[in-house]
């Protein structure tokens, strides 16, 4: 898996530097990659320190520590992997996944904020990144963060990652949980495939919204309080980065 793609994120780095399309104010060293917009109106004044040229919103939230918050990408395991493609380009060794999963299992409470140790591969854009002869599980390529969650009281666990959040059938049910799965997303087993291709540091963490427990779906009670979580969850982290 290691033959090189004929297209290059260093490559399409390199050319828009060359015809000026892309603006780093700061040299990021850790992005935080968050599906939901969690920026809240107060720190409007971060929007000035902002990669220009990256598809989605990567604004910097700490210029000493060269923090950035990637919102705006999408969903799903492509989007994602793109754009740490291209982070990864500019030198980013440092990857953390945070944002509202589903949860598989009546022992995940809503709001539950969990981490993932490992994943299994529901989904396609691993199998670009990892043989397919390689295991359907793969676990997080760092767990220099997990000391640091615990003390948060944040758990681990394990997630399932899929493309098709319209097929999570009752057989695949079955077959995830029976796997110790608990959480479900779209993009955890692209970012530790990709973290693991490019030898980086990467690490996945869930805050628990609607549920297939018990083989029916149902909306989270209270998504605006979700929402905070996500936003205190973010912060919580940026504390924890040096």
């Amino acid at each position: 898996m290691k033959q090189q793609g004929i297209l290059s994120a260093d490559a399409l780095i390199s050319w828009k530097k060359s015809i000026g399309s892309l603006k780093v104010p700061v040299l990021p060293k850790h992005i935080i990659i968050c599906p939901q917009q969690v920026l809240p109106s107060r720190y409007r004044s971060f929007w000035l320190k902002e990669i220009k040229g990256i598809m989605g919103r990567h604004v910097c939230i700490d210029q000493n520590k060269g923090i950035y918050l990637s919102t705006g990408w999408g969903i799903g395991g492509p989007a994602l992997v793109a754009i740490c493609e291209e982070l990864h380009a500019l030198g980013v060794r440092n990857f953390i996944l945070i944002g509202l999963v589903g949860r598989l299992t009546e022992s995940v409470p809503e709001a539950a904020i969990r981490y993932a140790k490992s994943v299994f591969r529901e989904e396609g854009t691993s199998h670009h990144y990892l043989s397919n002869r390689e295991t359907k599980i793969i676990d997080c390529p760092s767990d220099a963060y997990f000391k640091s969650f615990n003390d948060l009281g944040f758990l681990p666990g394990r997630f399932v990652s899929t493309d098709a959040p319209f097929r999570e059938t009752i057989d695949k049910h079955t077959e995830w949980t029976d796997t110790g799965c608990t959480m479900i997303d779209m993009e955890t087993a692209a970012l530790y495939a990709f973290a693991k291709y490019h030898k980086v540091n990467a690490v996945s963490v869930g805050i628990g919204g609607d549920s297939i427990a018990n083989n029916e779906w149902h909306m989270p009670g209270d998504f605006k309080r979700l929402k905070a979580i996500v936003r205190k969850t973010v912060f919580q982290i940026v504390d924890l980065l040096v």
